[in-house]
């Protein structure tokens, strides 16, 4: 795809991005893979800084000037990095979480330190904020310097990017979310319902899913609105025999729809490849809820499908292992 500032210049594609590393004052180029990665170098083992205690965070963020991930995430880490980046303010959060800030953003809430219990992603006997959490800390001074590189995964300076791996240590709370009753939702309306779980203390939803042709744009919704938050989502494929009959009405004028949603076949090896679209189009989806490095996938029932391969575990070990892009955690189905 052409860059947007020059178009004799390649920037990326669809779904892929051009990366570059410095190397001794020269930029090179690299594959694209499925996260960006750089070499930073962070400055400043000897610096002083100062913790401002754990502080209630939200989507406006505490600090908002600059954020990454990295699973080498420790106070140390974060600090060196701000303030290898300019930045006099450094805040730990959900364990591997890293933000950076030149202050406190108004409206800033300090709450009990108890709040702040996720164990660093690089250091687990050391803590890094919690859920919507933040361990702040200032900068006040340096007595020398030293430089340390670490690779990281890293986000713009306008935006957050959300782990895509829970941390072990870490609780998830999912609500299961019916996608057959969403026929009417907007992107907005998933907004909505997700803000509202968010406020309830729900960390994600499994979304069921069945056959019918209109549910994977409902999906899409779904995870276009989860983006820019912690929420997460993943798929859940229902695999029940009974169909359902909705009726939606609608105000005005009096309109009735009536539609039914019926579970997933799999009976044959071809109906393994929805399935399949589901679970790629979402892998490198940054509020895809991952386990142990594993995309999370499961089912509403699914113990009598074998997708033509003979039997249960045969069945389901080629309509979810087979061709997926990403190692995925499945558990086993039942009824």
């Amino acid at each position: 795809m052409t860059c947007a500032g020059n178009s004799g210049q390649t920037c990326g594609g669809t779904w892929a991005i051009s990366v570059y590393q410095l190397v001794s004052g020269t930029s090179t180029t690299t594959p694209p893979p499925s996260t960006t990665t750089t070499t930073a170098s962070s400055a400043s083992s000897t610096s002083t800084w100062s913790s401002l205690g754990c502080y209630q965070d939200s989507n406006s963020r505490v600090l908002s000037s600059y954020s990454t991930t990295s699973s080498s995430n420790t106070p140390t880490f974060c600090q060196s990095l701000c303030l290898s980046k300019g930045y006099s303010f450094a805040g730990t959060e959900y364990g591997q979480e890293c933000y950076c800030g030149s202050a406190l953003n108004n409206g800033a809430v300090s709450i009990s330190s108890s709040n702040c219990n996720s164990p660093c992603a690089g250091n687990s006997a050391q803590n890094c904020g919690g859920t919507w959490a933040i361990n702040v800390y200032q900068f006040t001074g340096s007595t020398g310097t030293t430089t340390a590189t670490a690779t990281i995964t890293t986000t713009t300076a306008t935006t957050t990017t959300t782990s895509t791996s829970t941390p072990a240590a870490s609780k998830v709370v999912v609500a299961h979310y019916m996608v057959g009753n969403t026929y009417s939702y907007s992107q907005s309306t998933w907004s909505s319902n997700i803000q509202a779980a968010m406020a309830g203390g729900i960390n994600g939803f499994a979304l069921n899913v069945g056959i019918d042709s209109w549910q994977p744009q409902r999906v899409s919704d779904a995870y276009a609105a989860a983006s820019g938050t912690p929420f997460k989502l993943f798929l859940s494929f229902d695999m029940t025999c009974v169909p359902v009959t909705t009726i939606i009405y609608q105000s005005p004028p009096h309109l009735i729809h009536s539609y039914r949603h019926s579970s997933l076949p799999c009976g044959g090896s071809g109906d393994a490849n929805l399935l399949l679209s589901y679970i790629n189009n979402y892998a490198s989806h940054p509020n895809q809820l991952f386990y142990q490095g594993k995309q999370v996938v499961s089912t509403f029932s699914g113990a009598d499908c074998t997708f033509g391969q003979g039997n249960l575990n045969a069945g389901w070990t080629y309509a979810i292992k087979t061709g997926v892009s990403n190692n995925v955690s499945f558990p086993s189905p039942s009824c």
